[in-house]
Parts: C-alpha cells; structure tokens; sequence
C-alpha cells in the first residue's frame, strides 16, 4: 500500500511538473523578421553561470528534473548543449525559421553585440549547435535595464532584438583608488603598477593593458608568475585575459562598457617556484630536499624525490627503502602518526618515479603541484608535467598536513632537471578608474 502511494506521488509530481513547463513553454518564441521570408526565433534565455537548452520532448525534460541521474539511464544521453561560465553571463539560443514551410535552418549568426543606452556597443561570443541554432553569449550586456537590447549580424544584414533582462540589478558603490596598488598575499605582494590602453589593428580594436609584480616579503624571493586577470564593472559587466606566462605585463584584455564607474580587477596568479636541480630518479632512492623561505611561505614543509619503490619516510626526513620486488598498478600513499602523535609515517609505494610534498592543510593553504623541466638557455626545454597524483591527510601536533605523490611522466634521459612547485594564490582585488579613452 505504501510503496502503491509512492508511486502515485511520484506520478503526480512529474504530471505537474510537466503541467508548469508546459505553461512556460506555451508561448511562441520571440521573433525577427529577417527579410527573405524567414525569422530568427529567441529559443531561451539564460543568466548566471549554468546554462541549459534541451532540445527533448517536453515529457523527457521534465522527468530529467525529477529523477536522480542514476535513474535517468532509460532517458539515453542528454539532448542539447549545456555549459558554465565563470562569471554571471547572459545566454541566448536562436534559429532561422521559416513559417511557411516550418523548416529550421542554420542562419549565418556572426557577431553579437551588446547594447547600451549612451551608443556603446560590446562584442559578445557565438556557439553553433547541431541543430542550427546559434548560442549568443553576453558577459556584458545593459544589466539594470528590464529590455536588453542585442543585435546580430546575418550575412551582410544586421538584426537588431531584445530580450526579457531575467533579473535587473542595481549598480554596486565602489571607489578606486590611485595606482600603483598593493595586496598581500601569502607572503608576497601583488603589485600592480598602471593600466593603459592599446589599439591593435591586427585583433580589431581597442584593449587594455596591466602591468603586475609580484615581490616577496622579507628575505624570501617571490618566483616567477602566471597572470590571468578579470576586469568588473558595478553592475557585473565582466571582462578577462588568458593566462599570460610571459612576463609582468597582461595585454589584449578587452574593455568593458565606457563610463566613468570604478572598476574591480580580480588578479589570479600562479607562482612558480624553484626548488633547486635535481637528478632523474632511480628505483629505490629518495633524495630529501631542503624546501625554500618562499616554497615555506606557501606551506611546503617537507619536499623529496622518489624513485620507484616502497618506503617508509619518518617525520619527512628519513625514508627506508623496503622490499620492492613486486610492485605494480598505480601508487598508493598512506599517512599516519606513531609515538603519541610525535611522529609522522608515510608509506609509499609507486612503480613509477615522482615528487612527494607534504604541506599544511589549513583554509588559508594554496593549491599546491609539482613538475620537473628542462633548464635550458632561452627558458626552453621540455616540461614534465605530472599525469596525476594521489594525496593523504594526517594531523600532526594538532595542524592538519596533507601529503601528495606527483607522478610526471620522464625520459630514461634528461639534463638540468629541475624542480618547481607550482602555487595557486589567493585572488588580490584592486578598485581603480578605467583607462582614458
């Protein structure tokens, strides 16, 4: 009896389910008179980072929604396209219809645009689906306006539409300061020195540009950095750099709608720092290594080498070699305490070589990998980077550690071998006044 009213619960609630999609679904698309007989028809509209468009039957969406994935097998695989952004971003899906023979085709949707009220217009980006509908994505786009109004060109024609603003915001109230800026992180100060723009006739218009540092506090040395950087405005606008590897200056960062308003720069950086030369591990061995002021700062505590094999390291320092006669599948790790929780022990057993880091794991620790390269002149040389890595967890004298085998796949021969730990920083935030245009 019980497991009959069960079922009907669970019926009634796809049947209703069902019913208010229906509902949402019952309205025809927007559309837009292109000129050949044909309209661009607005799918759906999206806004946040999670964006879905299924293309199943009404009925198939809506037990989708209802059923836990591991039931959803007698479903098949998901129809449609689904997608994060990583930041707040408005979404459109649209196709080329024809009323009069209800044919959907592929139109030619090239270059959305964004636009504003004071005749600012900002690029977006377009995705094509399988179907022939056009994804038209919009990082920035008139936030606070109930109407967003967009455009996208068709061939030679531009199509001019809007769309329902799924939620309208309020400006945030930030005030910018001068620069050059300065934040802590880790032990290390994030600088950040101008902002200017550049015109590049070869990309098509007109960017900015940072210039960013990174120096350490006290004695230890800051290593050499990756930047990516995202630019905000107070309504959310966003705008970012590909990770940049090259040096302290981040170009080609597009601008966000003109304006007087502060913006926020949100700097991410990775920090590459060098523990020192080593030689190619052999099976059996363990060298222990010395980590850094600056590896130190970012949490490392112990640091070693490993060749294939089983070990038991004590306290970090001391490894025995155990019995290695038969090892294979992937590397294991445990990571525990003996003596009252005065000492550490850690039992390895890889059949391939790698890099062992045991660091603090507390909320305020970084993201911490390791990788071995080449040191060659000109900063080249092949990078071994590693194909995964296993990680235990111990807490020693009361501060929670976490210990984690890096497994990087090397050559049977390799010069200047060197050893880099790779720091993912907390993000520094910058209020500053847009560049002069």
């Amino acid at each position: 009896m019980h497991r009959s009213l069960w079922w009907l619960l669970i019926g009634l609630t796809i049947l209703a389910g069902a019913g208010v999609m229906a509902w949402r679904n019952r309205a025809s698309p927007a559309r837009v008179p292109l000129g050949d007989g044909s309209e661009l028809r607005v799918l759906k509209v999206s806004l946040g980072t999670n964006h879905v468009f299924s293309t199943e039957p009404i009925w198939k969406q809506c037990l989708r929604r209802v059923l836990p994935r591991a039931l959803q097998g007698p479903l098949g695989s998901f129809q449609g396209q689904r997608f994060l952004t990583r930041y707040d971003s408005l979404v459109v899906w649209v196709d080329r219809f024809k009323a009069s023979s209800g044919e959907v085709g592929a139109g030619s949707f090239e270059q959305p645009e964004a636009l504003f009220a004071h005749g600012s217009v900002v690029k977006g980006r377009v995705q094509r689906l399988q179907t022939g509908a056009a994804c038209l994505e919009f990082p920035s786009f008139a936030r606070d306006a109930r109407r967003v109004p967009l455009r996208v060109h068709d061939g030679s024609n531009v199509v001019a539409f809007a769309v329902d603003n799924p939620r309208p915001i309020q400006a945030a109230r930030w005030t910018a300061r001068p620069v050059p800026q300065t934040n802590q992180s880790l032990g290390a100060e994030i600088v950040l020195r101008n902002l200017r723009l550049e015109s590049r006739q070869d990309a098509g218009g007109t960017f900015f540009q940072s210039h960013l540092y990174a120096r350490g506090l006290g004695e230890a040395r800051a290593g050499w950095m990756a930047w990516r950087l995202t630019a905000f405005d107070p309504l959310g606008n966003w705008t970012e750099s590909n990770w940049t590897y090259s040096g302290s200056r981040l170009s080609g960062v597009l601008l966000l709608p003109p304006g007087d308003s502060t913006w926020k720069l949100l700097v991410e950086a990775q920090e590459y720092i060098s523990a020192g030369f080593v030689s190619l591990p052999i099976p059996s061995t363990c060298r222990v290594l010395a980590p850094s002021r600056r590896a130190h700062d970012v949490g490392v505590r112990r640091l070693m080498v490993v060749g294939p094999g089983s070990y038991r390291i004590i306290d970090g320092v001391r490894a025995d070699s155990l019995d290695n006669s038969e090892i294979a599948g992937r590397p294991s790790l445990d990571f525990s305490s003996v003596s009252g929780g005065t000492k550490t022990v850690l039992a390895l057993t890889s059949p391939v070589p790698g890099i062992l880091v045991i660091s603090d794991a507390d909320s305020e620790s970084p993201l911490l990998r390791a990788r071995l390269r080449d040191r060659l002149e000109g900063d080249g040389g092949r990078i071994f980077r590693p194909s995964g890595f296993v990680a235990a967890t111990n807490s020693v004298n009361g501060v929670k550690q976490i210990a984690r085998f890096f497994s990087p796949r090397l050559p049977t021969m390799a010069t200047n071998l060197e050893l880099e730990i790779i720091a993912t920083l907390p993000p520094a935030e910058f209020l500053v006044s847009p560049p002069k245009r």
